[in-house]
């Protein structure tokens, strides 16, 4: 998806100017290579885990992290475009894609860079899974950027899923106590996202019924995967 969102309006432009050079789509090769290359360290480090059930479950909070901070920038971009019918509101996804679509925050990104080089380490042999699972637990409760509702840094919860449920508790998070510019993504994303997903053209009661469903164990196992 963020290579259709980089790719497609350059085509719909090349295709009204009759112009398909090369410096044209420079950036989609260039934002193609980047996301490779994010994708194949989250992967690797996933596959480096493997070793250690202790590794596996930090590293796998790493990248429910990850994917929560950036499923907000990505709500809060479509809500936007919702909104205002503005495309540059989607172009600016572009900026933050090569990253795995984090904000654009220097606490945020200096923390993934640090997970990543500790996990690296791990791979070379430097040190051991298990030290490594402790401290990417400890990063993960001390950065003030974690939605503590989600309970992604929390060793007993093994479900980080963005419910209904769960939203008014990290809505509050971020107005209260989240740093400045996270609780401000945070609260627009939300806010902004929820009017949005309520509308009857995205929402669907039955379908959420069926998710509610499909997480109750034993019970469930039939609506798990079902269309």
């Amino acid at each position: 998806m963020d290579w259709v969102n980089a790719f497609a309006w350059r085509l719909l432009d090349a295709l009204r100017e009759n112009d398909f050079s090369v410096e044209r789509f420079a950036p989609v090769e260039r934002l193609t290579r980047e996301l490779l290359d994010y994708n194949d360290g989250l992967v690797a480090n996933a596959f480096t885990s493997f070793s250690s059930f202790e590794l596996w479950d930090a590293w796998v909070r790493i990248w429910a992290l990850g994917e929560q901070l950036a499923l907000f920038e990505c709500n809060r971009s479509y809500a936007l475009f919702r909104a205002t019918r503005d495309p540059a509101v989607l172009q600016r996804l572009e900026s933050v894609a090569p990253h795995g679509s984090l904000p654009d925050i220097p606490e945020v990104r200096k923390f993934f860079a640090w997970a990543y080089e500790q996990a690296g380490a791990v791979a070379e042999g430097r040190k051991s899974p298990q030290e490594v699972a402790a401290l990417l637990l400890k990063g993960m409760a001390d950065a003030n950027f974690s939605p503590p509702g989600f309970g992604i840094v929390d060793p007993a919860n093994r479900f980080f899923t963005a419910t209904p449920a769960r939203i008014p508790g990290v809505l509050r998070w971020a107005v209260r106590d989240a740093p400045e510019e996270i609780g401000r993504n945070l609260t627009h994303a939300i806010r902004l996202f929820a009017a949005i997903r309520l509308h009857p053209s995205e929402f669907s009661v039955a379908e959420e019924v069926r998710q509610v469903l499909a997480r109750i164990p034993v019970l469930g196992r039939g609506w798990r995967g079902a269309s």
